[in-house]
């Protein structure tokens, strides 16, 4: 009789449990639909007053981060723009950063729609999801990881931006230029180029790195820690000029001037068309078992 009523007990103490969590996660889904209503009302209010866009700008990722109607998550980085088949940029300047802004947020139905071709979209290995139509686009890694480091440049009529490519224990530069076409409507991108990443030549490398270098400084521990593991494959790090000439990708220059003073090296790289002088430094362990990062350009 007793072990009946321990029974019923827990039996009991697990309705409970289940009827709570149902209360509660019904309560949160109401909330969150409540406040995607509000945040995207001000989202509209803001739109027309031109006030808080920093904070109605944040609103709209977040909210834009999951189909609220189907659960689905995908990322898209401008809610405003969903929905719409085609998004034209009023400015060369606009189609630079909105194209930036959808590549490094993977944002496959932006992308899609700049697109004056939508075939670009599919050359771009870019995919759309049998049934519910969205746009996918990216790999896990590499990638870039942040828009704020997406870098666009326009000169003349030429538009191009350069992105960090990012793992887990490394990350490069790589830049790329955007064709386009100006439609009654606006510009579209009509071609991706990639251009040679290697720094073969002083043009190459002004090219390249006309922003400066990425932060190599974050990725110290990760290259210590390969170069301790293997110091035989990954050995070039503790050498300035060797480690310059891998993560730059530096080719067909001569390195001279070579000055070492304590953690910091100065190196002179020439090419045929011209040389650059560059600062590498070890921000980490010192000493002749310490890895060597590029950090910035003299001249």
């Amino acid at each position: 009789m007793k072990r009946l009523v321990l029974v019923m007990k827990r039996v009991v103490l697990i309705i409970l449990m289940i009827s709570t969590s149902c209360f509660f996660a019904a309560c949160a889904n109401q909330s969150l639909e409540s406040e995607a209503r509000s945040d995207g009302a001000e989202s509209g209010d803001n739109a027309e007053s031109g006030d808080d866009a920093e904070s109605s700008d944040s609103t709209e990722r977040r909210l834009a981060s999951i189909d609220i109607e189907t659960g689905i998550g995908y990322a898209p980085c401008c809610i405003e723009y969903l929905g719409k088949e085609n998004i034209y940029a009023s400015s060369l300047e606009e189609l630079g950063d909105l194209w930036a802004r959808a590549y490094c947020n993977r944002d496959g139905h932006m992308l899609y729609s700049l697109c004056y071709d939508k075939n670009l979209f599919i050359d771009m290995h870019g995919n759309i999801v049998e049934g519910s139509g969205h746009k996918r686009i990216g790999i896990s890694s590499p990638w870039p990881w942040y828009e704020e480091e997406a870098k666009v440049i326009v000169d003349g009529d030429a538009v191009s931006y350069i992105l960090y490519w990012r793992t887990s224990d490394n990350i490069s530069s790589a830049r790329q230029n955007l064709l386009y076409t100006q439609t009654e409507n606006g510009y579209q991108v009509t071609g991706v180029e990639y251009p040679d990443s290697e720094a073969a030549s002083k043009a190459a490398f002004d090219y390249s790195y006309v922003l400066g270098f990425p932060p190599y400084y974050e990725y110290v521990r990760e290259y210590q820690s390969v170069v301790d593991n293997d110091p035989e494959i990954y050995g070039y790090y503790l050498n300035p000029v060797l480690s310059a000439l891998d993560l730059l990708r530096i080719e067909n220059a001569e390195a001279s001037n070579y000055v070492v003073s304590n953690d910091t090296a100065k190196i002179t790289f020439t090419w045929t068309d011209g040389a650059v002088t560059l600062v590498m430094e070890q921000l980490g362990v010192k000493g002749e078992n310490g890895v060597w990062v590029p950090v910035r350009i003299l001249k």
